[in-house]
């Protein structure tokens, strides 16, 4: 009889956990982009109100990074990065493009950095700049 009763509380939690809801975790992974030579684009775009843009961007040399927005956005680009110092000099080049001179001092460290479009709505992200 105990044989009986443990195959019947054993297929009574088999049936209840197999009816339990069933929940969908929506997680997008990070996205990155390595830097290698004297140049690095990210390319920056608006999907709805969302800025679209490389998580983290590794840098591995001294670079150029070059943040563009697509020909005909009604947006301006505008970067500041957090904390960053002597190690980055940047500036716009013209409305769709920014340019920062990553010159890799202070080894390897992390720098958090504000993306921020002006136009028909103003937009922010808070993407990584890894200096590896």
């Amino acid at each position: 009889m105990e044989r009986r009763t443990l195959l019947c509380v054993v297929l009574a939690c088999f049936a209840f956990t197999s009816c339990a809801i069933q929940q969908r975790i929506d997680v997008t992974a990070p996205t990155s982009q390595e830097c290698r030579g004297a140049t690095c684009d990210i390319d920056v775009s608006v999907s709805g109100n969302e800025i679209v843009v490389v998580d983290y961007a590794i840098v591995k040399q001294p670079v150029n990074i070059r943040w563009n927005l697509p020909n005909g956005s009604p947006y301006t680009i505008a970067i500041d990065i957090i904390g960053g110092g002597s190690v980055f000099r940047c500036n716009a080049n013209g409305q769709r493009q920014y340019i920062c001179i990553d010159n890799k001092e202070g080894g390897v460290k992390v720098y958090k950095y504000t993306i921020k479009l002006t136009g028909p709505n103003n937009l922010e992200k808070d993407p990584y700049i890894v200096n590896d």
